[in-house]
């Protein structure tokens, strides 16, 4: 926000020129109202010069509170990095990354200080202001590149590109999103189904619920729920999501898009047999909108 010390200053120009408005009213010859046109356009020359200092000292305000969370941001990332790396995955490039996100978040840092030390307004001061904010920029670029790395070798999600095939066992919350065709049984589950491209099929066999599209609608697409879900169903779509949490959960699915298992479990894309993810790894991408 604005300083007091800004909105004090402005004051003192809106007297200023209230002073002049009122010299102009009383003027009676040309040379008085030069002299009031003269001293009109030092004050909006003046107005001018602290609104820019007042923006810089906003950005720059504005790029501390980005490095005042960095550390905790970089703190929360080698602790994932280094739950991969006892999990057997190669951390070497993103550690390579890690560095490069603090390198750059230091060299904000020390721009900014040096752009509050230099005179406010001064081209100085400006080009000290603009090379703390493109550090920062990278830095949230590297950030970026960072959580998608993470993103993908944490525990939990799968990527699938190709048409795959995924099987999990285990309690808690599992998210399906793309073109897939899935069996699932559960006990005691939330079932939720958002058909994004309009054909999906949704075949249940079992105690459940029904929340229907119109009473369940919000934001966007409307989804079909289903509540105290126990038995099996079997869904379909080319553009779906669907997320069941609860217990006992078993899904056979086959397609390509996105997996997200969150609790206590196993799941295996064709070969490849993984845990479930921690409450921890669940919350890493929390981090990217800072």
């Amino acid at each position: 926000g604005v300083s007091e010390d800004s909105i004090e200053r402005i004051d003192e120009y809106i007297g200023q020129l209230e002073d002049q408005q009122e010299k102009l009213e009383v003027a009676e010859d040309r040379k008085e109202l030069a002299e009031i046109a003269r001293d009109v356009r030092k004050i909006w020359h003046d107005v001018s010069k602290d609104l820019y200092k007042f923006r810089s000292l906003n950005v720059l305000n504005g790029v501390g509170n980005y490095i005042d969370k960095a550390d905790s941001i970089s703190e929360r990332i080698e602790s994932e990095i280094g739950r991969l790396n006892g999990s057997g995955v190669d951390t070497t490039e993103v550690e390579l990354m890690l560095e490069r996100y603090n390198t750059l978040i230091e060299n904000a840092s020390e721009y900014r200080e040096m752009a509050l030390g230099a005179e406010q307004g001064s081209s100085e001061s400006l080009a000290y202001m603009q090379q703390s904010v493109d550090a920062t920029r990278q830095a949230n670029d590297a950030l970026r590149n960072i959580l998608q790395f993470l993103k993908d070798h944490r525990q939990g999600f799968a990527n699938l590109s190709e048409d795959t095939n995924v099987s999990a066992n285990g309690n808690g919350t599992a998210v399906i999103s793309g073109n897939f065709d899935i069996n699932l049984s559960v006990t005691d589950a939330k079932l939720v189904v958002k058909d994004l491209a309009g054909d999906a099929t949704i075949e249940m066999d079992g105690e459940y619920e029904r929340i229907t599209p119109e009473e369940s609608m919000g934001r966007g697409t409307p989804a079909t729920v289903y509540l105290d879900f126990t038995g099996d169903a079997h869904i379909n779509g080319s553009r779906l999501t669907m997320m069941v949490s609860g217990e006992n959960i078993s899904i056979d699915a086959t397609g390509t898009g996105s997996t997200v298992f969150t609790g206590e479990g196993t799941y295996t894309t064709d070969s490849d047999t993984m845990q479930w993810a921690g409450t921890y790894s669940a919350e890493v991408p929390s981090i990217l909108p800072i």
